[in-house]
C-alpha cells in the first residue's frame, strides 16, 4: 500500500567514498524514507526517527557498530542501495520489485485495518460487503499488496468512492467519515494512531475488519558491498534477542499514545 515520501540528491561518488570508509568506522549508511511512525523524516520530527529506525539503530549498536542515516524519496533509495551507493535500507515490502537483498525474518509486519465510524457496526468481510456504503481513499495510495480485490473495486468507476488528495488528505478523510460522507477507509493503525491520537480515533472510529494480506517490512542489504555478509549476521543475530524482549514494545509505546 501507500505511501509519503521525500526527496534527496547525492553524488554517487560521495555515498561510494563513504561506504569505504564506513567498513573501517563501523558505519553503516541507510536510505530511509518518510513512513511515519515506522520512518520519519527529520523535515517532518525533528525530536523522532521512527519506530523501524530506532529498532535498528539498538541491534546495531549491541554489535559496536553505528548507523547513519541518508533521507530520500522510495525510489532512490532503492536504487541507491542497488547500485552500491548505500549499504542498507530501513525496510521494503519483499513484493516490491528489486535487487536488494531482503534479510529473514522481517522486521515487522502490519495489518491494514477497514476504518468505519463508531456507531456503526459494519463488519467487513471483503469488498462483497461494503455494499451501498462510500469508500474514501488517498489519492496514490495502492492496495495491490494487501488486497487486489480491494484495488480492483478502488478502479471500477461504477462504485461509490471519494478520493482525497492534496495536503493532510488523511486527517481529511477522518473528517469526511465523522460528518458521514464517507464511511470507510483503510490503512494501518499505527499510522492513524501517530498521526490523530489513539484516544481521539478510538473515541470516534472503530476496526471494521482488516485486509487479507499483511505487510512486511524487510531490513535490506546491497549485495555490492564488502561486509554485506556481517551485516546480515549482525541483523539476524539481534532480531532473535529483539522477538525475546521488550525493545519493540517499549519503542511502540513511545510513538502510540
Amino acid at each position: 500500500m501507500k505511501l509519503i515520501f521525500i526527496s534527496l540528491f547525492i553524488s554517487a561518488f560521495s555515498f561510494s567514498t563513504l561506504a569505504k570508509e564506513n567498513v573501517k568506522k563501523k558505519k553503516i549508511t541507510m536510505a530511509c524514507f518518510h513512513y511515519p511512525p515506522f520512518l520519519i523524516d527529520p523535515k517532518y520530527d525533528d525530536k523522532n526517527e521512527g519506530m523501524i529506525v530506532d529498532l535498528l539503530k539498538k541491534m546495531f549498536a549491541n554489535q559496536g557498530h553505528e548507523i547513519e542515516l541518508k533521507w530520500m524519496n522510495l525510489a532512490r533509495a532503492i536504487k541507491s542501495v542497488e547500485e552500491g551507493e548505500i549499504d542498507t535500507i530501513c525496510s521494503l515490502n519483499n513484493k516490491r520489485p528489486s535487487k536488494l537483498d531482503l534479510i529473514e525474518p522481517a522486521i515487522a509486519r502490519m495489518k491494514v485495518a477497514m476504518w468505519t465510524r463508531k456507531e456503526d457496526n459494519f463488519k467487513y468481510r471483503g469488498v462483497h460487503s461494503i455494499g451501498n456504503r462510500v469508500l474514501g481513499n488517498v489519492l496514490g495510495f495502492v492496495y495491490n499488496d494487501t488486497s487486489p480485490s480491494l484495488q480492483k473495486y478502488l478502479n471500477d468507476e461504477k462504485n461509490k468512492t471519494f478520493v482525497v488528495s492534496g495536503s493532510d488528505p488523511v486527517k481529511r478523510l477522518y473528517q469526511l467519515m465523522e460528518k458521514k460522507r464517507v464511511d470507510l477507509f483503510a490503512i494501518n493503525e499505527e499510522y492513524v494512531y501517530y498521526l490523530l491520537g489513539k484516544k481521539y480515533v478510538e473515541d470516534n472510529f472503530r476496526v471494521a475488519g482488516y485486509l487479507r494480506n499483511k505487510l512486511g517490512a524487510y531490513f535490506g542489504v546491497s549485495s555490492k558491498i564488502n561486509n554485506k555478509d556481517e551485516i546480515k549476521k549482525i541483523y539476524q543475530t539481534e532480531i532473535q534477542k529483539v522477538h525475546k524482549s521488550k525493545i519493540f514494545l517499549e519503542i511502540y509505546q513511545k510513538y502510540i499514545k
